[in-house]
């Protein structure tokens, strides 16, 4: 059944090849072959969908081409391409997942995970609960801060209540993911002769790797410990 696909389109290929050549020449054949393409991937991760839209893609781009070139007077294969060419710069350009503006609202969107589990960990070490003033003073300021807040709080990690933040069911089981990988790394460093003043600046930086394995494997090497340095207790 593969083999019989795959001679199917290398049959189909030839075809629009042999086609296609006497109206846009060798070099620009090649292009109407991958252009309609590209711009179908922009549009779906599917292959069925993607095939229908590169046909639909290139159909119009022939049809489009040919008005374009009876309105520029040209010759039909280069405003064939043309035309393909423009279509794919505008999908490139407005398409919902791949498209170059949706890439832009995502990074003007995004918020650094670091300050997500900074303000997390604040609210739960202050009872699960905390107002904006003590937020800023141990998850610093800045313009991420805000954005942070108001991205947490639509995401169903906070609450916003008067004057204070509190964590959400969701928000406190991160937060305490967040909590223990940061008690872990202290008993693990105190174990292996870091300065005590060195401990919690270190274990702050690295609870924000993203480490499952990790935390499971120095929960087993320091023999599941109840406690950290400070005598606080470990989330479970």
């Amino acid at each position: 059944m593969p083999k019989a696909i795959d001679y199917l389109f290398t049959t189909c290929v030839s075809l629009v090849v042999v086609s296609a050549v006497s109206m846009v020449g060798v070099i620009l054949v090649v292009g109407l072959l991958i252009t309609p393409a590209a711009t179908a991937y922009l549009l779906s991760d599917r292959l069925d969908k993607m095939m229908m839209l590169a046909a639909l893609f290139g159909v119009t781009s022939v049809v489009g081409g040919l008005y374009l070139c009876v309105w520029l007077d040209s010759a039909g294969g280069g405003a064939i391409m043309l035309f393909c060419t423009l279509q794919f710069l505008v999908v490139l350009t407005v398409a919902p997942k791949y498209g170059l503006l949706a890439r832009w609202m995502r990074l003007r969107n995004l918020v650094p995970q670091q300050i997500v589990e900074d303000v997390l960990t604040t609210v739960l070490r202050n009872g699960k609960t905390a107002p904006p003033d003590l937020i800023r003073k141990y998850a610093g300021e800045g313009k991420g801060l805000g954005k942070a807040l108001r991205r947490m709080v639509q995401d169903g990690l906070l609450r916003h209540e008067e004057q204070n933040y509190s964590l959400t069911d969701k928000g406190e089981k991160e937060a305490s993911t967040v909590l223990r990988a940061h008690r872990l790394w202290e008993t693990y460093l105190k174990s292996i002769g870091t300065p005590e003043k060195e401990v919690h600046s270190t274990a702050h930086q690295l609870e924000h790797l993203d480490q499952a394995q990790t935390r499971a494997y120095l929960n087993k090497k320091l023999g599941t410990p109840k406690t950290d340095p400070h005598g606080k207790i470990i989330p479970g």
